[in-house]
């Protein structure tokens, strides 16, 4: 489904501007309580940017080990990865899916070197510049094909699916997306509690009262000294779902 985009992608993408994290997601409005709702990828950006550490690091690794047994196609990927991993952390989204002329960009590492492990990664990539450019759809089916593991890359594009979910209204599977991201690879003071405050989100918003004050009351009992109940929002959430219980 996805493979076959990158002539379409080429065309379309040549006509917009470049984003960044804010731009795209910036305009998402206020919450009830009056607090700024950020944007994804800018509440994100952390766990993103070291997910593309510890991808990067081991490609690199595996590139330059001779002890790894890499196939020259997986070798050739990695590399075009590695250059449009480059224009993915500097912003540069067209440039990451379609290139820049001289070095081709994550559609061409999907096109042209399916089955390799870089391929796989390719699709995660290609799922969030689709979402940062606005292409929810496009950006779904790309995280859906992509083959997860057990670490924070797969917590990410979790994350991501949430969020992707969120945006075409289906709440319950955002809400399941958010939480198996906190569990991924298992569950820790760090970034269980940060996307269990999504999961909960999303059963509020979604008229779940009972469900997302069970996963604040969560975050508030079994994390107490994580950033959002230490700041106050948990115990906001709990006062304001049981003042209109």
């Amino acid at each position: 489904m996805a493979k076959n985009k990158r002539d379409k992608a080429k065309e379309e993408e040549v006509e917009k501007d470049e984003v960044t994290y804010e731009e795209e997601v910036g305009g998402e409005g206020s919450g009830d309580d009056g607090e700024q709702k950020e944007g994804f990828f800018a509440k994100n950006r952390f766990y993103i940017i070291a997910a593309v550490v510890i991808l990067l690091g081991a490609f690199l690794y595996n590139r330059y080990s001779g002890s790894r047994g890499i196939s020259e196609d997986e070798m050739d990927a990695q590399g075009i990865l590695a250059r449009a991993e480059y224009q993915f952390e500097r912003d540069s989204i067209r440039l990451a899916i379609n290139g820049d002329g001289q070095y081709p960009g994550f559609q061409a590492v999907v096109d042209d070197y399916p089955g390799t492990d870089a391929a796989n990664i390719a699709q995660y990539y290609l799922g969030l510049c689709y979402l940062k450019i606005g292409d929810i759809a496009t950006g779904t089916s790309y995280l859906e094909e992509y083959s997860q593991g057990d670490n924070q890359v797969a917590a990410a594009a979790n994350a991501a699916m949430g969020y992707a979910y969120e945006q075409q209204n289906n709440f319950a599977a955002a809400a399941e997306a958010y939480e198996k991201a906190s569990t991924i690879p298992e569950e820790n003071p760090y970034t269980t509690p940060f996307y269990l405050m999504d999961a909960a989100r999303v059963y509020e918003a979604a008229g779940n009262t009972a469900k997302a004050l069970e996963t604040y009351q969560r975050i508030r009992n079994d994390y107490p000294n994580s950033q959002d109940v230490l700041q106050g929002n948990v115990d906001r959430h709990i006062a304001k779902l049981d003042a209109g219980a």
